[in-house]
């Protein structure tokens, strides 16, 4: 179950030093390649598939309780927290989207990945398709700065709270900084991901795999034609 907002409020935000130090440890390193990425690799193939599938289920897991402890926070910014608080949960989500960075991409986790990739004619449809999706995440989200990631996070926390406001008094120029800078970063993940591609069919991608420009404007002349 999830956690309420105060709880998570206690957890998360007061003891930002605290809980950072104590997530770490169980965090595995980040991915630099070389030689420790292959030594760990060779270990966790020799591991059944039994065991393999269970730290699958623990990799989700934690995944999973990093999305809610965030998205209950984002929840709390539009429900009952306080007006002035958007830097302080700014700094949460900051430890927050670190810890998760290290988890997305850290070499435990790739490895894990590619023992299961080996493995997959032994898997069901579903696992199949579960480690494909995660191995699929795991090698985007690391060709992210770290710094950027984190830095994203925030600002996208921050625009949420300026936008509020914004709306409120009718007022464009409130927003615009933080929607150049959303602008700007999302130009960078496009050169990121595929730097050969128009940023454009890189972030349509990410909104419908397989989606480009070109077959966006097919779609919407035979839907005008349709319509119209």
């Amino acid at each position: 179950a999830m956690p309420p907002v105060s709880a998570v409020s206690v957890i998360f935000s007061p003891a930002r030093g605290l809980v950072k130090r104590e997530v770490d440890k169980s965090l595995p390193r980040l991915y630099n390649g070389g030689s420790n990425m292959r030594g760990k690799e060779e270990e966790t193939m020799a591991k059944s598939l039994e065991t393999l599938l269970g730290e699958l289920k623990e990799l989700e897991e934690k995944k999973q309780a990093y999305g809610q402890a965030m998205g209950v926070i984002s929840y709390d910014a539009l429900t009952g927290a306080p007006a002035g608080g958007a830097d302080r949960r700014g700094k949460t989500m900051a430890v927050l989207s670190e810890v998760s960075y290290k988890l997305e991409t850290g070499e435990e986790t790739g490895a894990l990945l590619h023992a299961l990739k080996e493995q997959e004619d032994k898997l069901d449809f579903v696992a199949r398709r579960q480690v494909s999706e995660l191995l699929r995440s795991y090698e985007k989200t690391k060709k992210i700065p770290m710094e950027e990631y984190i830095a994203y996070t925030v600002l996208l926390n921050k625009a949420d709270a300026v936008w509020h406001e914004a709306k409120e008094k009718s007022d464009w120029a409130m927003f615009e900084p933080c929607m150049r800078e959303i602008v700007t970063f999302n130009r960078k993940y496009a050169a990121w991901m595929d730097p050969e591609k128009e940023p454009y069919n890189v972030l349509l991608d990410e909104f419908e795999r397989g989606l480009t420009m070109r077959s966006e404007e097919r779609f919407s002349r035979n839907a005008e034609t349709d319509i119209v």
